[in-house]
């Protein structure tokens, strides 16, 4: 089996970081290129909406992770995010063996390599900055990880309003991020309030308390 993994919600303020692990038989992979898979990024939203059950069907075995704000507020993002790809890859290769698994790299990614490779007996690791972009396994994990992430984004604005995109360069989501402090003196559970861009809206606020 052929596995690609990747991650939506690196940067926002808001919502939590979904990572995706989906494999697919050598023969699927042609089959995606098809369809048009790859990087989610380059993809509308609709596009994506469409493929997402294509994908999972065409899928020999999936994972996903979930970390929520409290979560990535507590540790480092990189590591948190190798240590679900080792535990999703591992759980995979013992459902249908694993030959080759993608990923696209964020930080050192030389302990996951030796674990993959030494531990899991993984033939071929690859990790590469773009794989999403390079690799139609991965460009499959994108789509996967975006769209459940965006899921679970709207839902939070049915309980919490329109934050907009919840990018800290989004104005929408700025401005509802000082509001909502304003109003209740304190920030919901959505938010990553580690987060150095969360402090630069309001310093003299956001450095009280949280």
């Amino acid at each position: 089996m052929i596995v690609g993994c990747d991650e939506a919600g690196r940067g926002p303020l808001i919502g939590p970081l979904v990572i995706a692990c989906v494999g697919f038989r050598m023969d699927v992979l042609k089959t995606l290129e098809e369809l048009g898979v790859k990087d989610s990024k380059q993809l509308t939203p609709n596009k994506r909406a469409e493929l997402f059950p294509q994908i999972l069907e065409l899928a020999e075995a999936s994972a996903v992770t979930f970390i929520p704000p409290e979560v990535l507020d507590r540790y480092n993002l990189n590591s948190l995010t190798y240590q679900a790809l080792e535990s999703m890859v591992s759980g995979l290769a013992r459902l249908n063996g694993v030959e080759s698994v993608f990923i696209d790299k964020v930080g050192d990614s030389s302990p996951v390599v030796t674990y993959l490779r030494y531990w899991l007996n993984i033939k071929e690791v690859v990790i590469e900055e773009k794989a999403d972009s390079k690799y139609v396994s991965v460009g499959a994990a994108s789509i996967v990880a975006k769209v459940l992430r965006d899921s679970i984004v709207e839902g939070l604005k049915a309980s919490y309003g329109d934050f907009g995109s919840g990018y800290p360069s989004d104005e929408r989501t700025k401005s509802w991020v000082v509001k909502y402090y304003r109003l209740n003196g304190f920030l919901p559970p959505i938010v990553r309030k580690s987060w150095k861009s969360l402090k630069d809206l309001a310093p003299s606020e956001f450095r009280k308390k949280r």
